[in-house]
């Protein structure tokens, strides 16, 4: 397909261009094995509605059991101004009976940092996937709270992302960011072609103290190919512009509680026809509480999004929260290595679009429940296992369905999960985004597994473990 040479053309240029620099003399490698091994039980194997618009065209919810491994490798190097790290993965998920659920895909990726001086850095990312993706998420505090729930879907993607941060003084700081990315369906019950998007952003931070404001602006170009009409005429592509301002507060309350707090509007538009824009509010807030070991956050969001296929914008209201919490067992075979981990929310999501008098009507919306739970055991620095359960209610009001009722897509999921890696240590991670708190602080829900996969891979005592140092193994201080 030309879509499809034309997505390994780009992946393969995004890939060279990231050109590996000069290795100097003191510097740090590994390569490091993974796998994921996991079996389980879903009581909705494609996450169909109950009650389809089109019940011959749609699946049945069917239940079923199934396994899944996940085999890895990662290369990571570490020198004094460069950090880079390159990956691969594939993923097999096999079902007992349903053998249309059956899926597979592989990732690659690769990031590097660089740090140009003592007040610029810079960074790349480059990654590119393709098959068919499972609908549960990697982990319980990296799930996804959104408005529409999805199961098994096949298609190719690339994405690349530039970024430069210069600091202006020792309280000012100038970000830029350029972001390309390709999507191609390989469904044929999608009728949508070739989808890309293009966009950038720019922003100036300043520090007081405990408090930290950025200014930003960003902009986005999308599309999507719509393929060919009854007669075989081409419908071209759709292009739609997105831009807008935010402004950011962030304050820490303390070593471990911060605010995190966003508002700014955005605009969206057929491309260059500006009167035909439709603006709305976005917002934000977030409380963060995060130690060494224990990690939590709960937070409001307010998101509009471009739907091309549809001609429409969903805007969407989101409550969440996410947590990370040792469990305080003192045998020594579990002391400190068992983590119970999880995220629950809530959105409600409307569709808006432009009616014949130029104004904007609501033509429906969904509302969405998710609850995301694991109980996981570090047994050794290379090896953990873990129980995991999730449970998702979706509700869909759309005109253009035709039906007497929301539709409604329910499905719930168990299953138990068997992780390695060898050899423990990791040469060097790519450094996190600091700016969940003004003094860098903790970054992550996840950090307190990392902490404690540290102190096992080194031999650390975890008593003399502190509030300071927390960058994860390998990670360079900035």
């Amino acid at each position: 397909m030309p879509h499809t040479r034309r997505f390994c053309t780009v992946l393969a240029a995004a890939l060279g261009a990231a050109v590996l620099p000069s290795r100097p003399a003191t510097a740090d490698s590994s390569l490091q094995a993974v796998i994921n091994l996991s079996t389980g039980y879903t009581d909705n194997v494609d996450l169909v509605p109950e009650n389809p618009a089109n019940a011959r065209a749609t699946a049945e919810v069917s239940s079923d059991t199934f396994a899944s491994i996940a085999p890895g490798l990662i290369f990571s190097h570490l020198s004094p101004r460069i950090t880079q790290v390159l990956l691969y993965s594939a993923s097999f998920r096999l079902y007992a009976g349903s053998g249309g659920g059956n899926s597979f895909s592989n990732t690659v990726g690769y990031g590097v940092r660089f740090a140009l001086s003592p007040r610029s850095s810079a960074g790349l990312d480059v990654n590119g996937s393709s098959g068919r993706l499972a609908a549960l998420p990697v982990a319980p505090q990296d799930t996804l709270v959104g408005t529409r729930a999805a199961g098994d879907q096949s298609f190719a993607q690339a994405t690349a992302v530039e970024s430069y941060t210069y600091a202006v003084g020792r309280s000012w700081r100038f970000e830029q960011s350029l972001t390309a990315s390709l999507v191609e369906p390989n469904d044929d019950a999608v009728q949508i072609g070739l989808r890309d998007s293009f966009g950038g952003s720019l922003g100036l931070s300043k520090v007081f103290n405990s408090h930290a404001f950025t200014a930003s602006a960003h902009a986005t170009e999308s599309s999507f190919d719509q393929g060919e009409d009854e007669a075989g005429n081409d419908l071209g592509d759709l292009r739609t512009i997105t831009l807008g301002p935010e402004l950011r507060w962030v304050h820490d309350l303390s070593e471990d509680l911060s605010t995190d707090a966003m508002i700014g509007g955005v605009a969206i538009m057929p491309a260059y026809e500006w009167d035909k824009r439709d603006q709305f509010p976005i917002g934000s807030a977030t409380l963060r509480y995060q130690n060494e070991l224990f990690g939590a956050s709960a937070g409001y969001q307010r998101i509009v999004s471009p739907n091309l296929a549809l001609a429409q914008t969903e805007v969407t209201h989101r409550v969440e929260a996410r947590g990370v919490l040792p469990v305080p067992i003192q045998h020594p075979r579990f002391r400190n290595k068992l983590l119970l981990s999880g995220a629950a929310g809530y959105s409600s999501g409307e569709f808006v679009r432009a009616a014949a008098d130029a104004t904007q009507e609501t033509v429906g919306g969904t509302k969405l429940w998710l609850a995301d739970l694991s109980l996981s055991w570090d047994a050794s620095a290379e090896i953990s296992a873990g129980l995991r359960y999730q449970r998702v209610w979706q509700e869909v009001e759309d005109p253009d369905l035709m039906l007497d009722e929301p539709q409604r897509t329910r499905g719930q999921t168990i299953l138990l999960v068997l992780q390695g890696r060898y050899p423990a240590r990791q040469a060097a991670v790519l450094p996190r985004d600091p700016s969940t708190r003004v003094d860098g602080g903790l970054l992550q829900e996840d950090v307190a597994r990392d902490e404690m996969r540290r102190q096992q891979s080194t031999g650390d005592d975890h008593k003399e473990a502190g509030g300071e140092g927390q960058e994860s193994e390998g990670s360079p201080r900035h």
